[in-house]
């Protein structure tokens, strides 16, 4: 379960309220009309409401991003890649796999598939795990 981060949503009070956003610039504000919103002085009390309406919707979205995971491309080309290479990485969530994925895409610059990308993946983390097995185990299968 995924949960707000309190410590971020004090840092990002502070930086709205010493910094240069205006109030009318709150994304995560509801107003009753506009002149509530013109007559709106900045508070830190307004800051930290913003601070919480953004905390709240990234959680929303790795929550979603969580719930997505398994029926994504990526998990499933990790998984075709695990069988591929003949191991298993049995600690991993489709989450991480998903990410995973989705860095060496990105490394990559969206110019390979999904497919070669997941491959990379698993070979990095395999690597990883022989130099780190404390963190990283994995077993080889048939």
């Amino acid at each position: 379960m995924i949960k707000c981060n309190k410590s971020n949503v004090m840092k990002l009070a502070w930086a709205l309220f010493e910094g240069t956003t205006e109030v009318g610039e709150f994304e995560y504000i509801e107003w009753n009309s506009i002149e509530e919103l013109q007559n709106a002085k900045k508070t830190f009390a307004l800051c930290l409401k913003e601070a919480w309406g953004h905390e709240k919707h990234v959680v929303e979205m790795m929550r979603q991003d969580e719930e997505r995971a398994p029926k994504s491309d990526q998990f499933k080309a990790w998984n075709w890649a695990e069988r591929k290479i003949g191991v298993k990485f049995n600690d991993l969530t489709p989450l991480q796999k998903k990410q995973n994925v989705d860095a060496i895409v990105q490394q990559f610059g969206f110019s390979k598939s999904v497919w070669f990308c997941a491959i990379k993946a698993v070979e990095q983390l395999i690597r990883l795990a022989d130099n780190e097995p404390e963190y990283w185990t994995y077993e080889k299968i048939a």
